[in-house]
This record gives C-alpha cells, structure tokens and sequence, in this order.
C-alpha cells in the first residue's frame, strides 16, 4: 500500500514538473521598452515573419546620423539581426536576451525570443554596404540576409 502511495505521488510529482516546463515555453517573452525618444534619431522596423526573410530586406541610414533599428520576430523560435563588421559608436542593445559578439570583430548582434521585439540604436560612423543576416544555423543559407547601406 506504502509503494504504490510513493509511485502515485512520484507520478503527481513527475507530471506537475512537465506541466510547469511546458506552461514555461507558452509563456510570452518579457516586455522590451523600443521607444525611441531622441527625436534626432532615425527608427527603422524590420520584421522577421513567415519563412526565412526579413521584411525590410534592405535599410538605408546616414553615417553620423543616430539610429534605432527595432527588430520585432513573429516567429516560434528565436532569431537574431547581425551584422559582422560595422564601424559604430553609442551602441545601445535593448533585448531580453543577452547580446553576443557577432564574429571577431567590430559587429552588431541582437538575439530575439519568439514573438518579441528587441532594439539597438548605435551611429554608424563609416560608408558603405553592408550585409545583415541571422546567425542561428542554417537560416543564412535559408534567406536571412539583407543589406545594410550607410550613405
């Protein structure tokens, strides 16, 4: 009677651990504030939607000129906007995930969960045309490019 008491509340217990797990990975990822306040600052949206693309696949700024690129990810898993080498001063990265170096030099990398949104403002300080892309393995090659011209 003792063991089969332990092996039902080892069962409630194994099955209130699953329930919390999988109640964990429906939840929605934490609120990022993306207003940009600096009215001298340009804000550029760039949504990662259906498939593996970005929408705008191309973003045109000004070099010298401040500006906040908010990424919002519609999609169920996490993805990330990169660039590997850009010449940036005042980086600013706003995103419930911790950012990680882009490469092994100079770069901008914003990781962002699934369905939220994340931001980072910098002034780029160099002309020139640039690629952007996601890092998550395989998305790449997939299509998750885009272009980056700083005038």
């Amino acid at each position: 009677m003792i063991r089969r008491r332990n092996a039902a509340l080892a069962a409630l217990v194994g099955l209130a651990v699953l329930a919390t797990a999988l109640l964990a990975g429906c939840s929605s990822p934490p609120a990022v504030d993306v207003t940009v306040t600096d009215p001298g600052r340009t804000r550029l949206d760039v949504t990662i939607g259906e498939g593996y693309r970005f929408d705008p696949p191309s973003l045109t700024v000004q070099a010298g000129k401040p500006v906040a690129i908010v990424v919002h990810n519609k999609q169920a898993m996490v993805h990330d906007w990169t660039v590997q080498k850009i010449a940036v001063r005042d980086l600013k990265i706003t995103s419930s995930y911790r950012p990680e170096p882009a490469g092994n030099g100079p770069g901008l990398h914003l990781a962002v969960p699934p369905g939220g949104v994340g931001k980072l403002e910098f002034t780029p300080i160099e002309k020139g045309s640039l690629a952007f892309f996601c890092s998550v393995p395989g998305h790449r090659e997939s299509g998750m490019v885009g272009t980056l011209t700083v005038q």
